[in-house]
């Protein structure tokens, strides 16, 4: 049985949380002082990005500033990003 899972969703949210945690990143550095921290914070959400931002299809890394929007292609094999369907 084939269901469809809403990827845009899924990569969406991955992309709130990559800038969130940049966001939090700069907070550290700025009001503690703390720059390792905030160094590993940021270090840490390139990798949540890097890792999790891909396409379904082909496992191609995505642009950050990619945007996915209702029939959008991927730009290394051209599948549709958006009508993903998983064998269940």
């Amino acid at each position: 049985m084939k269901r469809k899972i809403k990827i845009k969703n899924q990569l969406f949210i991955v992309k709130v949380m990559f800038y969130l945690l940049i966001v939090i990143a700069a907070s550290i550095v700025t009001w503690t002082k703390h720059y390792a921290e905030g160094a590993s914070l940021a270090i840490l959400s390139f990798l949540f990005l890097l890792f999790l931002y891909k396409c379904p299809y082909c496992g191609y890394s995505l642009d950050f500033r990619f945007r996915i929007k209702k029939e959008t292609p991927c730009p290394m094999c051209g599948k549709v990003i958006s009508s993903y369907e998983k064998n269940e």
